[in-house]
């Protein structure tokens, strides 16, 4: 998630041009791979805390 923070703030100080040539100032946007890392990233706490919840159940 802190990945996904930091590729955030970094792709966010350039301006580029996307694929149908439109020149994008520099703003918010969510990179593919920040977007990857963060859900990514989402999904792995989430699998923890239930795998957490289920082993203290068990136990």
């Amino acid at each position: 998630m802190l990945a996904a923070v930091v590729v955030l703030v970094i792709a966010n100080q350039f301006s580029y041009i996307d694929a149908q040539g439109f020149l994008h100032e520099p703003g918010f946007f969510v990179t593919p791979f920040a977007l990857l890392l963060f859900v990514g990233g989402a999904l792995l706490g989430l699998w923890r805390l239930v795998r957490g919840i289920i082993t203290r159940i068990h136990a």
